[in-house]
């Protein structure tokens, strides 16, 4: 027995709608029926349903049970829904924020970072340990902070207690990714932050081990995460995946000529990632600093931006929705000068050689 209730108050008084809600809520309990309801009045479901199903364009954007739905939107563009129920008075329980849907944004990607359970590959270091604290103030449920090296990440477990979970992960290793996926099947935020740069050209080094493990670990170490997480981000709702790459995945520096490749390789595969997963409703993210001032990047000239203002970029980024950020200045004014001539930056870039 189903009864499909279509936008069936609105346009009603208040005394009118309060009756069609107990009329209904009675045939419900005393017939056991099931009741599809079609609103756009969110405080009207709030009152009825049990489970809730929000479409932007014909496209879900989220679901779950009434409660969470309420208390903790997942995307903004529920958030924004929410936000817009007329209040007689400030409800205390009611979101605290309003969310500007106005901007030109993924409306359906775009994530609330609260009460989510995020992994970050590259946690000892750099961005990765700054994304950690980020989140951690960004109100996430649960960080599993990983690295190689579990030691290395202690310190953030004991300053983040009963919310940082250290794990070793070796993302170069399948099977160590794969017990990673099967352990963190909570995750609804991938963030695949690890990866190495050999400091060398393309034919200046002196053999190709090095391109090679670049290729190993910012290319396949970051498909081998994708692969291994998408199922339960789709689990999860959608979720969204960020992959750390470089305004050099646009154009090559020749002294690191082998890093550019690598970090080209990972757009293409960014892009891609993106296209199969948009029907799961998964924001794919690619971040495109120049210089951070990391470890990894220590022998590269200033000026190098620090790595909380790239981690910074990056909760803003998922907030809102981007499917791709260039942090810093250094990364946007590449940006615009690949839009306006890329030929000419190529050749201003390749006087940078090796050695």
């Amino acid at each position: 027995s189903l009864i499909v209730a279509d936008e069936i108050v609105s346009g009603l008084d208040m005394s009118s709608q309060a009756q069609v809600l107990n009329l209904l809520d009675d045939l419900r309990q005393q017939l056991g029926l099931c009741l599809v309801f079609i609103s756009h009045d969110l405080s009207v479901v709030r009152s009825i349903c049990d489970e809730v199903i929000v479409l932007l364009d014909g496209r879900q954007v989220e679901s779950g049970p009434v409660v969470r739905i309420f208390t903790q939107p997942r995307r903004r563009y529920t958030q924004s829904l929410i936000q817009a129920v007329p209040l007689p008075e400030p409800d205390g329980s009611w979101l605290n924020d309003a969310v500007d849907e106005t901007e030109n944004r993924n409306r359906v990607k775009a994530m609330n970072i609260k009460g989510t359970t995020a992994l970050i590959t590259g946690s000892s270091r750099g961005i990765g340990r700054e994304l950690v604290r980020a989140l951690a103030k960004g109100g996430v449920k649960k960080i599993y902070a990983t690295a190689r090296n579990v030691s290395d990440i202690e310190d953030l477990v004991q300053s983040h207690p009963g919310l940082v979970e250290a794990l070793s992960l070796d993302i170069t290793d399948d099977a160590s990714v794969n017990q990673a996926a099967a352990q963190c099947q909570d995750v609804d935020l991938l963030i695949n932050n690890a990866g190495v740069n050999r400091m060398s050209g393309l034919l200046a080094a002196d053999a190709i081990d090095g391109a090679r493990m670049e290729m190993e670990t910012n290319y396949f170490g970051t498909l081998r995460m994708c692969r291994a997480f998408a199922p339960a981000l789709k689990n999860n709702g959608g979720g969204c995946i960020v992959n750390l790459l470089s305004i050099l995945s646009h154009v090559a520096l020749p002294l690191m000529g082998s890093l550019c490749a690598s970090k080209a390789a990972g757009l293409r595969l960014t892009e891609g990632v993106r296209a199969e997963l948009d029907a799961n409703n998964t924001l794919v993210m690619a971040v495109m600093p120049g210089a951070v001032d990391t470890d990894m990047s220590r022998d590269f000239p200033p000026p190098k931006m620090p790595p909380a203002e790239v981690a910074h970029a990056i909760i803003d980024g998922i907030i809102t929705g981007q499917e791709e950020i260039f942090p810093g200045e250094m990364a946007s004014g590449l940006r615009e000068g690949l839009k306006a001539d890329p030929k000419a930056i190529e050749k201003e870039l390749a006087g940078y050689l090796p050695g």
